[in-house]
């Protein structure tokens, strides 16, 4: 069966295109002790989605050469995505929301810019902390228990060194 169209022309993209698995991660509202951004939290879980790369590119500057590679990720439409998210690819490399459009406004289809630095940072997600309570959030500061306790130490402690030179 051939994806719906629109009157403008406009295709949607195949739901048999979608053959990966990306899970999209919210900024938290929290804030630890020093102020520092928390930990981000899984705001979408298992979203079926069509990933393409677009334009890989080499950035070069004074101190760093970094590579960049954009993305088209098409996915069927989840609200509340911005460009202040995050996605974790199927490899576990983590991709930067540039932008989120709805191409229509019809609420079928979300297509996706997203950027990966030097290709991504692979990262273990199973720590990731579920969205905070609707209406309890609070920047700063309050009761966020629901969150794992930060892996960074807050204070910072000089190692005693016992030997001379």
């Amino acid at each position: 069966m051939q994806p719906r169209r629109v009157n403008d022309g406009f295709q949607y993209t195949a739901k048999s295109a979608m053959r990966d698995q990306i899970k999209i991660l919210a900024p938290s509202p929290a804030r630890n002790l020093d102020g520092s951004p928390y930990l981000p939290y899984l705001f979408a879980d298992n979203v079926w989605a069509y990933i393409r790369a677009m334009r890989p590119t080499e950035v070069n500057t004074k101190e760093l050469v970094q590579s960049e590679v954009f993305y088209d990720i098409r996915i069927p439409f989840v609200a509340g995505i911005t460009s202040q998210m995050s996605i974790v690819a199927p490899s576990g490399a983590i991709w930067f929301i540039v932008n989120a459009v709805d191409p229509d406004q019809r609420q079928v289809e979300l297509r996706i810019v997203a950027r990966s630095i030097n290709d991504g940072a692979v990262q273990n997600l199973d720590y990731l902390p579920t969205p905070p309570p609707t209406g309890e959030a609070d920047i700063d500061g309050g009761n966020f228990n629901e969150f794992p306790p930060s892996p960074y130490p807050l204070t910072y402690e000089p190692e005693v060194d016992g030997g001379g030179f």
